[in-house]
């Protein structure tokens, strides 16, 4: 039996994939962040250290109105 091969995707792969997709479809920034934040739940829930995927989830507890207005201060709206 040989080595299995990891086939996943990597993280800014993934994002590019999305942000891509969503230009073309003509999805909102919204839904563009929602698809990412559900992407990385599922990731976070890999994760075999309780602890760990405990505070990966906790990362990805936003939403987005609290994600557009950090934005908007960052840019100095």
């Amino acid at each position: 039996m040989g080595a299995r091969r990891q086939t996943s995707v990597p993280t800014g792969a993934f994002v590019a994939l999305m942000l891509s997709w969503a230009a073309l479809a003509g999805c909102s920034t919204r839904a563009v962040y929602q698809a990412v934040q559900g992407w990385q739940q599922q990731e976070c829930r890999k994760i075999a250290d309780a602890a760990e995927r405990q505070r990966c989830l906790a990362s990805t507890a936003g939403s987005y109105d609290d994600y557009r207005r950090a934005r908007e201060a960052a840019q100095g709206r």
